[in-house]
């Protein structure tokens, strides 16, 4: 959460900047400004999602309980 906000505190002040120098293209700032956001909102996303292959822990029960489970979950 943190890098987007600062991230965001920065793509603020370059929209401010470009307001001042470019009045007319609008369109401009708005594709510049939404990659600017858009970008690293996706490449934080994809880092930090964390792998897709995740595997489900199976934990046996020792056998002095007498309780014999399968080695692997169906």
């Amino acid at each position: 959460m943190l890098p987007m906000a600062l991230i965001n505190l920065v793509v603020a002040g370059i929209w401010h900047l470009q307001r001042m120098a470019f009045r007319r293209a609008s369109l401009v700032r708005w594709l510049f400004c939404g990659a600017l956001i858009g970008v690293p909102y996706v490449c934080l996303g994809r880092a930090l999602s964390g792998s897709k292959n995740s595997r489900n822990a199976f934990i046996g029960l020792p056998p002095e309980m007498g309780i014999h489970l399968p080695s692997s979950p169906p």
